[in-house]
């Protein structure tokens, strides 16, 4: 896929949505029949079928060849957007499945890898493309947090591989580690905000 001033992005990125969809349909109905047959138990097992889906999508993606360097260096906000816009069509027809949005799959619709992506989020000389990877990539983030809360996966794993910097999404994690006990003898406001100040080093 070439991208060009054409306006068709979002045309060609349809295109090859549709046949993404017609290889990944056939593995959804079977997993969601083995959903269904699970729901059906008397005790249904704990079914965590992002994974399995997300390697699913990896492979179809992977017979793609990667983005060149013309392709990449024609790469502003706009196309950035309609990158993201299908991608998550993409997940959203899938959404029972649950299949965690990271942005190593992202980068994978996309055809770069993640380093290509950091790019274009901290070096890149177009200050909107720079702000609009930065968005995607905090939706991302956010993504994952309430993954973890909902329980989709590991929660401790599921953060720990958020912070990191390149396989993750390079969330930085509050150094706070004090505690303030609350109870009924609990001092005025005043002095809650002189140790929380202390414990913070202000």
């Amino acid at each position: 896929m070439i991208i060009d001033n054409d306006g068709n992005l979002i045309d060609l990125l349809q295109e090859r949505n549709d046949k993404l969809f017609q290889k990944l349909d056939p593995h959804a109905e079977k997993l969601k029949e083995e959903y269904r047959i699970n729901a059906e138990r008397k005790k249904p097992l704990s079914l965590r079928l992002g994974h399995r889906f997300s390697q699913i999508i990896y492979m179809a993606l992977a017979n793609e060849p990667l983005m060149g360097i013309v392709e990449f260096s024609n790469i502003n906000a706009e196309i950035l957007q309609d990158y993201y816009q299908k991608y998550s069509e993409l997940l959203c027809r899938y959404i029972l499945f649950e299949v965690p949005s990271t942005r190593q799959l992202f980068c994978a619709f996309m055809r770069i890898t993640v380093e290509k992506y950091l790019y274009l989020m901290e070096k890149s000389t177009d200050e909107q493309l720079r702000e609009y990877a930065n968005y995607i990539n905090d939706n991302l983030s956010g993504l994952i947090f309430s993954g973890a809360e909902m329980g989709n996966g590991d929660s401790k794993s599921i953060l720990s591989r958020g912070k990191m910097k390149k396989e993750g999404q390079g969330m930085v994690e509050n150094a706070f580690e004090g505690t303030i006990n609350l109870n009924e003898n609990t001092a005025p406001p005043e002095q809650l905000m002189a140790q929380v100040r202390k414990l913070l080093g202000k």
